[in-house]
């Protein structure tokens, strides 16, 4: 956040289109999108992407390697790799899955992670690793489904960090300022 952007350039693009469909990126998160953005970029994908796909063909170089044909099939993965992310962790939180749910979600994982691995080549990090190589499904089965199941004492611990950080910060040694 701290370099103005260019108003014609695709970074100044894309925080517009996310800020018209009101998300925000969140200096407390390294100002990547918490969940909240994250829920609201997948709901509103079609929309997202109608207009980045205009944006990104606008501000494009004459000397880009990549064809427009090209660029609005990769736009194409993107789009469907959010839509397939928001089934899949919608499935993921369904609580006494039937089979052809448990079924449904397997084909989106499967699905997503081709898109992810095979046709946009993203590297496979923890979480997605997790979800790709039937972690999370595997917990899905196996406890009777992820919906009743809360990480709201994660965030709360973040937060509490985040207060004691913001309390010390300027404590040099802590032992020579009892």
């Amino acid at each position: 956040q701290g370099r103005a952007k260019v108003e014609d350039s695709f970074a100044y693009r894309l925080d517009k289109a996310l800020q018209a469909i009101g998300v925000k990126r969140q200096a407390y998160h390294g100002g990547d999108l918490n969940g909240k953005s994250a829920r609201a970029v997948m709901l509103e994908r079609e929309e997202l992407f109608k207009q980045l796909r205009q944006d990104v063909l606008e501000v494009r170089i004459d000397s880009a390697k990549m064809s427009n044909k090209d660029l609005n099939e990769m736009m194409d993965h993107y789009e469907q790799l959010y839509g397939l992310l928001d089934k899949i962790f919608s499935d993921l939180r369904q609580i006494l899955p039937t089979e052809q749910e448990l079924v449904d979600a397997e084909d989106a994982i499967a699905l997503a992670q081709n898109i992810w691995t095979e046709q946009l080549k993203i590297l496979c990090m923890p979480k997605a690793h997790a979800l790709f190589n039937e972690h999370a499904l595997e917990q899905h089965k196996r406890l009777g489904g992820l919906g009743d199941k809360t990480e709201d004492f994660v965030e709360h611990g973040h937060q509490l960090g985040l207060r004691d950080e913001r309390r010390m910060w300027n404590i040099r040694n802590f032992e020579q300022s009892q």
